[in-house]
């Protein structure tokens, strides 16, 4: 029913608007996700650009609120601003998913993941996404694709101010100030967000502050850096009505648990031209200072006071090399963790236990790759190979390779396949009392297809297929992570794009996918509801979602932008010490409605008005901790007004 209103809603409801062409049909967008820059139009692979006057056109207040309009993305987060927010391409997990900003690796070496609620909407230009496999040019982390965050750069000559913020009538305001000076020789753009929300939930509050920028020389010297400071309450999901615990209540599991975090970025970059010759040195260096503490009640009933400290550092390097259609490179990574947990007896203040590991991983990743076009450019290639020398696993090898065809000048055919690898993090090999130091990389072996096609500016249609094998995927069996599973992804996307008439345009992203995993031979089946399986549904993973966005514009300064969001169901495995086997624990599919009114007032200031979960919908958003608590409540109707002054 809810997949149903949400095709009603997004075919029916049509309004005036100026035309859409799909990016990947403009010679203009150039991308640099591919590790060279080239035309998006030219790349083998599927490819998405959200460029930042997507951003301002649709309202959007945070990244949560961008990835979640996406069809192909699936975001697991816990319905709070400023909580944990991971994203997965095409029904895997974020661990699979190579994050960037401005080309410097944000993954955490800990659990291999990103938090995206760390970066402010204000200060992104750009953000590319490759949904192939990628490890063939970055290495681990890569194996399902790159989301590459370009940060805003501004070109016109001279002095100027930009000013943006917004509010909503739950307490939430965030406010941006940019400044930048443009010479003949120099570049200088810093930008500083300011973030907080009361929260509706209890203990939900969150603060941040951030400041990133950079610094061009001579057009080939490029520094930049991040630097973030946020705190945030830990409500948990929703405990079970008859088992509140004793330092939560009936709306969370904690009123006490909270997070600090400290992140610091920087990089420089230097990028030379000499004839056919290019090349280029980047050093990156990335810094998390995390603090994470909890109280509960203890097993025999005292108060336990635990507290994390976490440090996470990681220095990169890499050189480019590109002499005509061939690039070769070479990077390097040392990436540290500090890790200090405290347990005290809050009752007495005494000191329970101390744990303490201190990792370390270097990594070594040589690289080449190659384009060539054919016939009149009608036939463009593309293939790329990399080895990696880790110190905590086996040398691997990646590759893959692609063709665009043009067969006709309105359509186009891809095809793209690769070997890909995903290493095991510091949590899952040195965890105390867990860790699994024999662990393997995980295998991937993926291939895609795609077809665009036109009539004209009034029709567009991207068609995608694909299907993802992975060996030696990690789960954990009794309390220890294994190399024990078969993970299977495969399915289709579509996203057309129709203008009507030269002022009447309509968009749609979907992707339907089956995602299954298999127990490897010679380990125990699944106990499942009572029943021994081998093979079992991918949890977490909706096998679903469409997004859909229509715009009506009155004018060239007012714009009214209607979006909705299809989620299908979800399933996660809970132990039930009951029973002594797993229990499948589902989230209902939704479908959520967003709308969104932009008034320019000259070339300087404009306004918004934006309303989220229009309908007021409850849902949930995750899973929670337990078979029978009640899950992580999404966000209801939500209602922000924003600015945007530019001075220049």
């Amino acid at each position: 029913m809810n997949s149903l209103l949400f095709l009603i809603m997004s075919f029916v409801i049509i309004a005036p608007s100026d035309e859409e062409i799909p990016n990947y049909w403009l010679p203009g967008i150039i991308v640099t996700a591919k590790r060279v820059d080239e035309p998006l139009s030219e790349v083998a692979v599927d490819m998405r650009v959200i460029t930042n006057s997507e951003i301002k056109k649709r309202g959007i207040r945070n990244i949560d609120e961008l990835l979640s309009e996406e069809g192909y993305i699936d975001v697991r987060k816990t319905g709070i601003e400023g909580g944990l927010l991971t994203v997965g391409l095409r029904g895997f997990s974020a661990n699979h998913t190579l994050v960037l900003l401005n080309g410097i690796p944000l993954n955490s070496p800990a659990n291999g993941c990103f938090d995206f609620s760390e970066i402010p909407i204000e200060s992104i230009k750009r953000i590319e996404i490759v949904k192939s496999p990628s490890s063939s040019l970055y290495g681990s982390n890569a194996s399902s694709g790159v989301i590459n965050i370009v940060t805003e750069t501004e070109e016109k000559k001279g002095f100027g101010l930009r000013s943006t913020g917004s509010v909503t009538q739950q307490g939430a305001n965030h406010l941006s100030g940019k400044v930048f000076y443009i010479k003949d020789v120099s570049k200088t753009n810093i930008n500083i967000s300011k973030r907080q929300n009361k929260g509706l939930r209890p203990n939900s509050s969150f603060n941040s502050i951030s400041a990133n920028g950079n610094v061009s020389f001579f057009d080939f010297i490029k520094t930049g850096f991040f630097a973030e400071k946020k705190g945030i309450g830990i409500p948990g999901p929703v405990p079970p009505a008859d088992n509140v615990p004793t330092y939560g209540d009936s709306e969370a599991y904690s009123l006490f648990d909270n997070q600090k975090t400290k992140n610091y970025i920087g990089y420089a970059t230097i990028v030379k031209n000499l004839g056919d010759v290019n090349f280029s040195l980047m050093v990156g260096y990335k810094k998390e200072n995390l603090n994470y503490s909890s109280i509960y009640e203890g097993w025999s009933g005292e108060r336990e006071e635990d507290n994390w400290y976490y440090t996470t550092e990681q220095l990169t390097g890499s050189f480019k090399l590109l002499f005509r259609e061939v690039t070769a490179g070479i990077d390097v990574m040392k990436q540290e963790f500090w890790a200090y947990d405290t347990l005290i007896n809050g009752d007495t203040d005494s000191l329970q236990n101390v744990q303490f590991w201190n990792p370390f991983r270097k990594t070594k990743g040589f690289w080449s790759s190659f384009r060539h076009r054919f016939f009149n450019n009608r036939i463009k290639t593309s293939a790329s190979i990399r080895w990696d020398k880790n110190s905590d696993f086996p040398d691997f090898l990646s590759y893959s390779g692609g063709i665009l065809l043009k067969v006709m000048d309105n359509l186009r055919i891809g095809l793209s396949s690769g070997k890909g690898f995903r290493a095991p993090t510091f949590n899952e090999l040195y965890w105390p009392g867990s860790g699994n130091s024999s662990l393997k990389p995980e295998e991937s072996f993926q291939s895609n297809i795609h077809l665009d096609a036109r009539i004209r500016n009034a029709f567009f249609l991207r068609l995608s297929g694909f299907k993802r094998k992975v060996k030696n995927a990690v789960s954990w069996i009794n309390y220890k992570p294994e190399n024990v599973n078969i993970l299977t992804v495969k399915g289709i996307e579509i996203n057309p794009t129709v203008n009507i008439h030269h002022f009447l345009s309509l968009s749609l992203s979907g992707a339907m996918k089956k995602a299954t995993e298999e127990t490897g031979a010679g380990f125990p089946l699944w106990v499942i509801d009572g029943k021994k399986v081998r093979e079992r549904r991918a949890g977490w993973v909706p096998d679903k979602k469409f997004t859909g966005s229509v715009e009506l514009r009155k004018d060239k300064n007012t714009v009214f932008v209607f979006a909705a969001v299809y989620t299908g169901e979800k399933v996660a495995y809970f132990y039930d010490f009951v029973s002594g086997g797993y229990k499948t624990k589902r989230i209902d599919d939704v479908s959520l409605f967003n709308l969104n009114i932009n008034h320019r007032f000259g070339e300087r200031f404009s306004f918004s008005l934006r309303i989220d979960n229009l309908f007021d919908k409850e849902y949930k958003t995750n899973f929670g901790y337990t078979l029978d608590d009640k899950d992580y409540p999404g966000e209801r109707r939500t209602i922000s007004l924003g600015f945007d002054f530019t001075l220049m």
